[in-house]
């Protein structure tokens, strides 16, 4: 969407009143006393030459389309409303984290695990120093030689994939427009497309990881941990979302 910007030369708006006001409202008394009562009637119009930006139009087409309302099997002219409502049986949030000291780890519990296909972490990371900060990934705590697998579609096909060990460095966070991140975690093997990987994108580092089944099943997934170098500070926020379907 598109913020509305006025151009501040007072032409932005117009006023429109009922063609019965010059003689209903005779006398600047008359007018007044109806502006206080609240019954003095005025359409407000748009005027685009009085804007330098034109915004987008809050309706229908811009918030909620008849055809977004059929994807999701929601009855026409349904609210916004009930149209996030209508997502909820797919999309969950698990948990929320948001740090209120500093710490070097992360350790987040991951509940009924077998309910979802896939899980996305979303994380806005504060470096605790201005020193070089790398973070890293585990599941469950585990600090074996094991790996999980993700595919980079920038330059492999996700069935060669690359293998990335278990503890390896994500990325850093030495400089502040390295500190968001994104990733999913592919809980079945049957939801793995070919758009899947790791890339970066508006500052954010996007990771995708299927998780192989040779060191644990998905189903015993418990704990994301996330560590840190040289410390997280206060503000750092992980959310983690499960994907349903």
């Amino acid at each position: 969407m598109t913020d509305g910007v006025i151009a501040g030369t007072g032409n932005s708006r117009t006023l429109k009143v009922p063609s019965t006001a010059v003689t209903a409202y005779a006398t600047y008394s008359d007018f007044m006393t109806a502006l206080a009562a609240g019954t003095f009637e005025v359409d407000l119009g748009y005027q685009s030459s009085g804007w330098t930006v034109t915004g987008t139009a809050l309706n229908k087409a811009s918030l909620l389309t008849s055809a977004t309302e059929t994807l999701l099997g929601i009855t026409a002219d349904s609210t916004v409303d009930e149209a996030l409502a209508a997502l909820s049986p797919y999309y969950a949030k698990i948990s929320s984290t948001i740090l209120t000291g500093s710490a070097t780890a992360i350790n987040i519990p991951i509940t009924n695990v077998t309910d979802y296909k896939k899980l996305e972490l979303s994380a806005k990371f504060l470096p605790a120093t201005t020193s070089s900060n790398t973070l890293t990934m585990r599941f469950n705590s585990l600090t074996s030689s094991a790996t999980y697998y993700y595919a980079d579609y920038q330059t492999a096909s996700p069935s060669t994939g690359t293998s990335l060990p278990l503890g390896s460095i994500i990325y850093s966070i030495a400089t502040s427009s390295q500190t968001a991140l994104d990733i999913s975690i592919c809980l079945q093997s049957m939801i793995v497309g070919s758009v899947f990987g790791a890339r970066a994108f508006d500052s954010i580092y996007k990771y995708v990881f299927f998780l192989n089944p040779s060191v644990f099943e998905s189903s015993e997934l418990n704990t994301i941990n996330i560590l840190s170098s040289e410390g997280l500070a206060v503000g750092t926020v992980v959310d983690v979302w499960g994907i349903k379907a």
